[in-house]
C-alpha cells in the first residue's frame, strides 16, 4: 500500500513525513523529488505467533509514506509531479493548523485540495471526452468500445464537477477495471492530516467534522513527533506517554488508510517465516493465494484455514485446533476473513 503525502507549502507535509517515517536525519529532498518511507504495520497478532512458531524470519505487512511534491506550485516539471502523485493507492492531505491565525482554518484548506485535485481530474476527463467524441464517428474495431467509454465518462463528469467522491463500488467490473487505468484522485481514499501545534490535543477527527470526500482524519502535532522519531526506539512509548499521546501518528494512519482502502491482514506461518499479507476484505482463497505467489494461485487445490481468534483461544496449540475441528478445507471461492492462518495447497 502506497499513501501520498499532499499539501500546501508551509502544511508542515514534510515534517509529517519524517515524523511517520522516522526519516528525520534524511537528506533534504530536491524541488520536485519524491521521498519514500516504509513503515512496518503494527499488528500484536504477527508478534504472537512468532513467540509460538519461533521462525527464521519475521515480515510485518508494511506501508510505503511518500512525500509527495507541494500543491500550489507551476512550471517547470508540473505535469510529472501529478503523474506520480496519481500513482499512490490513498492521499494523505496534510494541513496547517498550527500557524497564527490557521487554527481554525484548516477545514477550508482541506476543501480548497479538494477543489484542487477535482480540477486535475477534470480536465483529463474532459480532453479524453473530446478525443471519443470524434473517434466514434468513425468505424473502427474499438468503435463499440469507446462508445461504452464515452457513455460512462459522461455520466461521471456531473461528480468531477462537483469535486465529490467517485464511489467505485457503484461501478461493474469492466468499468471500474477501465476507470483505474485513469487513476482519477477523486477515486482515491483521502485522508485528512491536521498538523496542530504542541499542546492541541491530538487524535482522531470525528468524521462528521470533515468536509465532503475524507473518509478519515488525524490531529497529529508533525513537530512533536518528528522529535520523539529522533529518540532511540525503546524510548519513544516513554515520551509519547509523557505528553498523552496514546500512539504514534503512523499507526493512526495506517488505520485509518486500511479501513479507507477495505483492506485486511492474513498470515503464513511456519518455522521459515511468520508473514502478514494484505489483501482487499472480500478476496477469495485464490486472491489470497495469488498475493503469496501467482504459482499458488494458477495451481491451487484447497486452502487450509483456521482463524486468529481461534488459535489463540487455545493457546496457540495447532493439536486443539485439529481437535476442536476448528481448521477447515476451503475452496476457490472462500472468502478470506481478516487475522486467517493460511496454508495453500497447490499443484503446478
Amino acid at each position: 500500500m502506497r499513501i501520498g503525502l499532499i499539501g500546501y507549502q508551509g502544511s508542515g507535509k514534510t515534517t509529517v513525513f519524517r515524523a511517520l517515517t522516522s526519516l528525520a536525519g534524511a537528506h533534504a529532498a530536491k524541488p520536485g523529488e519524491i521521498e519514500i518511507g516504509v513503515v512496518k504495520v503494527p499488528d500484536p497478532r504477527v508478534d504472537r505467533l512468532c513467540e509460538v512458531f519461533k521462525p527464521k524470519k519475521k515480515t510485518p505487512a508494511a506501508v510505503e509514506f511518500l512525500d509527495l511534491p507541494p500543491l500550489g506550485v507551476s512550471g517547470k516539471g508540473a505535469a510529472e509531479r501529478v503523474a506520480q502523485m496519481r500513482k499512490v493507492d490513498a492521499l494523505a492531505c496534510v494541513v496547517d493548523a498550527f500557524s497564527a491565525g490557521k487554527e481554525q482554518e484548516w477545514k477550508g484548506a482541506l476543501g480548497k485540495i479538494r477543489e484542487e485535485l477535482a480540477f486535475e481530474d477534470l480536465a483529463v476527463l474532459e480532453k479524453r471526452i473530446d478525443t471519443l467524441r470524434k473517434s466514434v464517428l468513425k468505424s473502427t474495431p474499438t468503435q463499440e468500445r469507446d462508445k461504452k467509454e464515452l457513455a460512462q465518462l459522461e455520466r461521471m463528469k456531473p461528480a468531477f464537477e462537483a469535486g465529490t467522491v467517485v464511489d467505485v463500488s457503484a461501478l461493474k467490473a469492466d468499468e471500474a477495471k477501465q476507470m483505474r487505468g485513469y487513476r482519477f484522485f477523486l477515486m482515491k481514499p483521502a485522508l485528512a492530516v491536521v498538523n496542530v501545534p504542541e499542546g492541541v490535543a491530538t487524535g482522531d477527527v470525528a468524521p462528521g467534522d470533515l468536509p465532503a470526500g475524507y473518509l478519515g482524519g488525524s490531529r497529529i502535532c508533525g513537530k512533536v513527533e518528528q522529535e520523539i522519531s529522533e529518540l532511540p526506539e525503546a524510548d519513544r512509548a516513554a515520551f509519547l506517554k509523557e505528553l498523552g499521546i496514546s500512539e504514534p501518528a503512523s499507526n493512526r494512519l495506517i488505520r485509518a488508510a486500511y479501513k479507507a482502502l477495505g483492506l485486511i491482514n492474513f498470515f503464513t506461518v511456519g518455522d521459515d517465516e511468520v508473514r502478514a499479507w494484505t489483501v482487499p476484505a472480500g478476496s477469495n482463497a485464490v486472491e489470497a493465494a495469488g498475493a503469496i505467489h501467482s504459482d499458488l494461485a494458477r495451481g491451487f487445490i484447497r486452502a487450509e484455514v483456521f482463524a486468529y481468534a481461534d488459535w489463540e483461544a487455545v493457546g496457540g496449540d495447532e493439536k486443539q485446533i485439529k481437535a476442536k475441528g476448528k481448521l477447515r478445507l476451503e475452496g476457490k471461492e472462500y472468502r478470506v476473513a481478516d487475522g486467517d492462518i493460511l496454508n495453500i495447497r497447490f499443484s503446478v
